[in-house]
């Protein structure tokens, strides 16, 4: 039997040979046929005879098959397909050649896609439709839920993914190519959608709880990604424009104006359409100034101290207390003004006051939402100056020692006139009080009784006068008092 060996080419599902050359081949021949998948090829029977590998078009060729009938098995098929049972060739004669196309059943490859579909401005986008197109015809579709994730499960090997039910003002990105990896993995694709978010306008007056406008002042409109802001004219007229339709919210920063605090206010939309506008006025709720002052009862106002306002917090307000208005020495002047409070109403204590004044209980105040200034007066119980006077009738007493002993159970104070004979003691610490004489010159008497004072609460300079008997007056010209 002459051999004639052929090379096969497989086009298709078609068996075609070329003759390349000529040599004995042992009483085989070329058996050629195709396949649907990359497969090894053995003719049935012979565990000598050479195997061939499908290509990447799923062709073979075996050659130097025996001549008769024999039968060809598949092995080593992929892992989603099933391994066909034996066919049959026939070779004649030498220099036959048997067409044998083997069909081999798989199971389709498939997988998973999921994503988000944003908007170019930010944010997802919500019902928007994905289909997934494959190769193999079949269309399989999914909607993006409330933030704009999808995720198809199942969709053959390959195929287009395509955005789609866009709102009118987004255009949908271009179609993607996927191919999933089989096994239920997950592929991720997300896509961006240009938008351009229809838009109107908002209007509207910022006015203070106090009364009147508030002028230069910035209010805004605020989502993610986007920020609209415009400035209050001399009448506290705004216009914001280019906010997105819908609904939404007018915002202030909270400032100082003036001399004064006004909140963090915003107030609320609804309604706007395409290139329409509506009206949000905001009425800003601001505080005055406190002028406090602190009348002393000895006439004109306490001058040394320490003063501490407490703002009455609500709730839901952090950082208001005193520790943010701080401790503001009094002196200088009949007014303290206190500027920047948050709140409307609080209390007012005052502490390290001058010997003589007493520390008063907590003074409350409010009114200051409705009010530029709220002035406060915080009176204060305070004593003068005890002004001793001593003499003869006659003269100035000096060296004359004193015990003053003030009413309430205060301290006694013990003091000695001066060479105008006067003795002058402050910060006492009540209206009244005695004096008693337990030192004099030797030209005079040591009185018998107490000298009792009163009114030091009511008297900046409380003068005492006191005429000890003389027992040798030198005639000396005395002082007036």
């Amino acid at each position: 039997m002459s051999a004639r060996p052929y090379q096969w080419r497989v086009a298709d599902s078609n068996c075609t040979y070329d003759q390349r050359s000529r040599r004995t081949c042992a009483n085989r021949c070329p058996v050629s046929c195709t396949s649907t998948s990359a497969s090894a090829i053995t003719p049935a029977g012979d565990s000598a005879l050479p195997t061939a590998t499908t290509t990447a078009a799923g062709a073979y060729a075996v050659q130097d098959v025996p001549i008769g009938v024999g039968t060809v098995r598949v092995s080593a098929v992929p892992s989603n397909c099933s391994a066909p049972s034996l066919s049959t060739y026939t070779l004649a004669s030498i220099n036959a050649v048997d067409t044998v196309n083997i069909a081999v059943t798989c199971a389709p490859v498939t997988g998973n896609v999921a994503g988000i579909v944003t908007s170019s401005r930010g944010g997802g986008l919500a019902g928007v439709t994905i289909t997934a197109h494959s190769d193999s015809g079949a269309n399989m579709t999914t909607v993006t839920d409330s933030i704009g994730h999808y995720r198809i499960v199942g969709v053959p090997f390959s195929g287009t993914l395509a955005v789609s039910g866009l709102p009118n003002w987004c255009t949908a990105p271009a179609p993607f190519r996927y191919s999933v990896g089989g096994d239920g993995i997950t592929d991720s694709v997300n896509f961006v959608a240009t938008c351009s978010t229809p838009t109107g306008n908002v209007s509207g007056v910022l006015t203070s709880s106090q009364g009147g406008t508030l002028a230069g002042q910035i209010v805004y409109f605020q989502i993610p990604h986007l920020r609209v802001t415009a400035k209050t004219s001399s009448t506290g007229a705004f216009v914001l424009i280019g906010v997105p339709i819908g609904s939404g919210f007018v915002n202030i920063d909270g400032r100082y104006v003036g001399s004064g605090y006004c909140a963090y206010d915003s107030t609320a939309f609804s309604g706007l359409s395409a290139n329409g506008t509506v009206t949000a006025n905001i009425v800003n709720q601001c505080t005055g100034i406190l002028d406090v002052s602190l009348p002393s009862s000895t006439g004109g106002f306490v001058q040394n101290g320490l003063l501490v306002v407490t703002p009455t917090c609500p709730p839901s307000m952090n950082g208001c207390g005193a520790d943010s208005i701080g401790l503001r020495t009094v002196g200088g002047g009949a007014v303290v003004s206190v500027q920047w409070l948050q709140t409307d109403s609080g209390s007012i204590t005052v502490s390290q006051l001058d010997a003589g004044c007493q520390t008063p209980a907590p003074t409350p105040y409010s009114g200051l939402a409705t009010h530029a200034t709220v002035s406060v007066q915080v009176p204060i119980t305070c004593t003068g100056v005890l002004d001793l006077v001593f003499s003869n009738g006659v003269v100035d007493l000096s060296g004359v020692v004193v015990l003053v002993s003030p009413d309430g159970g205060g301290a006694a104070v013990t003091d000695t006139s001066n060479s105008l004979g006067d003795v002058q003691l402050s910060g006492l610490p009540s209206d009244s009080g005695v004096v008693t004489v337990i030192a004099v010159p030797a030209n005079c008497q040591l009185p018998t009784g107490n000298f009792p004072y009163t009114g030091l609460t009511t008297s900046a300079f409380l003068d005492v006068p006191i005429t000890l008997a003389a027992t040798d007056a030198p005639g000396l010209p005395g002082r007036a008092h």
